[in-house]
C-alpha cells in the first residue's frame, strides 16, 4: 500500500509557487471565479492531453523530466501515461486503479484505504477543477497572476490525512478557457514536481478500453 501511495506522489504534481505577482481577488470575485470555472467543468465529459513534468528532490540538487499524455473521462477515469524517458501507465477507473511498469502491474481497491481514496479523489478532480467546489475538503483561495492574468486557486487541506502529506495544492486556469493549463502541489517533506499541460483537447471521443491495462 505506502509503494503505490508513494507512485501517486511521483505521478502527480508537486510545487512550490511563488507569491510575487499574485493578487488576491475578493469574495465575490472568488466566488464568481469558482462559478464559472465549475460551469466550464461541468461541460468537460472527456479531455486528452499533453503533460510535462518537472520534479525537484528536496536532497538533491538535481531535477527529473518527464513526458506524457494524460486522458480523463467522466465520471472517474483517468489514464496518466508517461512516454519519456520511460514508459509508465497510471489508470483510475471507477473504484480501482491499476499501475504498470515495465517491471509488474498492479491493481488495487481505493475503497480499502481512506488516504489513497483522498489521493485518487484529488488527481481526478483537479483535472478539470471540480476539486474547487468540494468545501469541505479544502479552504480556497482565488487570485490574479501578474501579467498573465492567469487565474490561480490555493487550496490548503482541512483533512488531518492530507495535511500530513500535503501543505497546499495550487491550480492555474486560463481565464478565458476557465480550463486548468497547471497543477501545483507542495509536499510537507519537501519535494517539488511541477507538471504543464499541453495540448488540450475537450470532448473527444474514448473508448472504455483506454482506461484498462493490456
Amino acid at each position: 500500500m505506502y509503494r503505490l501511495l508513494l507512485i501517486l506522489l511521483l505521478v502527480f504534481p508537486f510545487v512550490v509557487m511563488s507569491q510575487n505577482g499574485l493578487e488576491r481577488v475578493s469574495k465575490s470575485e472568488q466566488q464568481a471565479m469558482i462559478a464559472q470555472i465549475n460551469e466550464a467543468a461541468s461541460s468537460v465529459k472527456t479531455m486528452q492531453c499533453d503533460f510535462e513534468q518537472t520534479k525537484f528532490m528536496s536532497l538533491l540538487d538535481d531535477k527529473m523530466v518527464s513526458k506524457g499524455v494524460m486522458r480523463f473521462k467522466q465520471e472517474q477515469n483517468l489514464r496518466w501515461e508517461y512516454t519519456a524517458p520511460y514508459r509508465y501507465i497510471f489508470i483510475v477507473a471507477g473504484a480501482k486503479v491499476m499501475i504498470k511498469s515495465s517491471q509488474s502491474t498492479d491493481e488495487i481497491d481505493v475503497r480499502s484505504s481512506r488516504l489513497f481514496q483522498e489521493i485518487v479523489g484529488i488527481m481526478v478532480n483537479s483535472v478539470t477543477g471540480k476539486c474547487l467546489s468540494v468545501g469541505s475538503d479544502f479552504n480556497t483561495t482565488m487570485y490574479t497572476a501578474g501579467k498573465s492574468g492567469e487565474w490561480v486557486a490555493k487550496l490548503v487541506p482541512r483533512k488531518k490525512e492530507l495535511r500530513q502529506m500535503f501543505s497546499v495544492i495550487t491550480l492555474y486556469f486560463d481565464p478565458e478557457a476557465k480550463m486548468i493549463t497547471q497543477v501545483e502541489m507542495e509536499e510537507n517533506s519537501g519535494d517539488m514536481t511541477q507538471i504543464l499541460l499541453k495540448n488540450v483537447i475537450t470532448n473527444v471521443g474514448l473508448d472504455d478500453s483506454v482506461f484498462t491495462i493490456d
